[in-house]
């Protein structure tokens, strides 16, 4: 007997009764206008409604108490918030997008229970394997040829790892185009609205200075920094003695280049896994003036000792004069509990903009974000006016609390920021971005970040059209790309 798989599982209970039909195709309607007087009517459009499958089964147990287990862990596996893989034993090379809908009553025999399990697909048409095409420079052009054999259009998947900055980026099919920015002529002038003065991969301790003793009114440098195992990220080695009612841990320093920074970007990504209730933990990205006194800090805490409860927090100064601008755990207290993202600050003038992300599971697109702005008119703060020349990192225990198990920082960006002419154009990526445009989702991101409002108005997402395609991405020397595409099936 068949059965299927939902959200990566499949149940050893569960089979699928003689007698299973699936539609041919997703249903589609037709939209006719009708004319007094006139024959028939005019064809205006067709719809592809919701596809619907009634999947008849059988559930097998022990006894009647197991059937009632049984039905329990049905429940469980099958009642879902958003559509999951479906895939059935004899179409294994096909998936649906599917959720549960309505009741299922199973007709309770005999260590058996036999009903109908009912499914929905929001988005109708089933697809194929996931297949990721490289681009590759042929000709004058940076581009990718794909033979998509689906009976409609693929919502394609396009990242772009920018190697030389630019003024825009096109995904070219045919005469269909998507842009960001805008492309510019030989008298263009081009300016650079930021420039990236530290960009560091935390793959090399001996980049950074330790600092010892206290940092700030919270916090106290002690202990060691270590590379991951993965060669890649800071962790803490130790923590150095235990100190009573404080956040102590490795601190480390680096200097920008001489003049520091006045208008200013940073940017560090990080991994704080908050999931055991009894631990404590903080990572912090400070900004630093030329006495050592903290202009800003900003990273994700969990202060708590009996719950799991992460923060993203962003402050700027330090002591009596602190202003903060973010304290807060996302949509709900354990939003960000698992957190992998990033937190950014900037300050252009009076104003400061802070803004904290949780990835996409999976991904590197910010999915939950936080952002809150200040604009400090009368320069009342101190810190609106000081200048950065030092970044500092942290990683803290609190007192004899234990520490976060899985506690990472894995990337750093410090850019100074640069006003932009009436006159001329500014570079909107640069080497170390990327660009992932999502089709299905209509986001296009810039290192997780949403970048829509850089999008040319009347440009549209890409589609992987039915049959032969040649996708082009400009300009030829962006970089490298990359193209991610399943085919779908009426």
């Amino acid at each position: 007997m068949t059965s299927f798989k939902f959200n990566g599982i499949k149940k050893d209970y569960l089979f699928i009764l003689m007698g299973f039909n699936r539609s041919a195709w997703a249903p589609i309607e037709r939209d006719i206008l009708t004319v007094p007087g006139h024959p028939g009517g005019y064809h205006l459009q067709t719809n592809t409604k919701v596809r619907t499958i009634e999947v008849p089964v059988i559930v097998k147990a022990k006894d009647q108490a197991d059937l009632q287990k049984k039905k329990e862990d049905l429940a469980c596996w099958l009642i879902q918030d958003e559509p999951k893989e479906l895939i059935f034993d004899d179409e294994a090379d096909r998936t649906y997008m599917a959720m549960l809908d309505g009741e299922t009553d199973l007709d309770e025999l005999i260590f058996r229970g036999k009903g109908t399990i009912r499914f929905v697909c929001p988005m109708p048409y089933k697809l194929g394997e996931t297949k990721t095409e490289d681009f590759a420079i042929k000709g004058t052009d940076l581009k990718v040829n794909i033979a998509n054999k689906g009976t409609v259009e693929s919502s394609p998947i396009v990242e772009v790892n920018v190697l030389n900055k630019s003024p825009f980026i096109d995904v070219w099919n045919g005469n269909e185009y998507f842009r960001l920015g805008y492309p510019t002529g030989p008298m263009t002038k081009l300016v650079a609205k930021e420039d990236r003065v530290i960009w560091d991969k935390m793959d090399n301790l001996s980049k950074w200075n330790p600092h010892n003793g206290p940092l700030g009114s919270l916090f106290e440098g002690a202990g060691s920094m270590e590379i991951a195992g993965s060669g890649h990220g800071f962790r803490p080695s130790t923590y150095g003695p235990v100190k009573e009612n404080t956040w102590y841990g490795p601190i480390l320093k680096q200097s920008l280049p001489p003049g520091g920074a006045t208008d200013f970007k940073v940017d560090m990504r990080l991994s704080f896994d908050s999931l055991s209730y009894d631990r404590m933990g903080t990572i912090m990205l400070f900004l630093l003036d030329a006495n050592d006194n903290i202009v800003a800090q900003l990273g994700m805490k969990d202060e708590y000792d009996t719950s799991s409860i992460t923060k993203a927090y962003t402050v700027i100064n330090d002591g009596p004069e602190e202003k903060t601008l973010i304290d807060d755990t996302g949509r709900t207290p354990g939003s960000f509990t698992d957190f992998r993202g990033h937190v950014m600050l900037t300050r252009e003038g009076n104003t400061w903009t802070a803004y904290s992300a949780l990835y996409k599971k999976g991904t590197y697109q910010d999915y939950e974000t936080i952002i809150e702005t200040w604009n400090d008119v009368n320069k009342s703060n101190p810190a609106t006016t000081s200048i950065v020349t030092k970044v500092a990192i942290g990683i803290f225990k609190y007192g004899d609390y234990s520490p976060l198990d899985a506690i990472f920082i894995e990337d750093l960006k410090v850019y100074k920021k640069f006003s932009v002419p009436v006159d001329a154009t500014p570079y909107i990526v640069d080497q170390g971005d990327t660009v992932v445009v999502d089709t299905e989702r209509a986001l296009v991101t810039v290192n997780g970040k949403d970048a829509i409002n850089i999008k040319e108005l009347f440009s549209e997402f890409p589609v992987v059209n039915r049959g032969e395609n040649e996708i082009i991405v400009r300009p030829k020397n962006i970089g490298t790309a990359k193209v991610t595409y399943r085919e779908r099936y009426r």
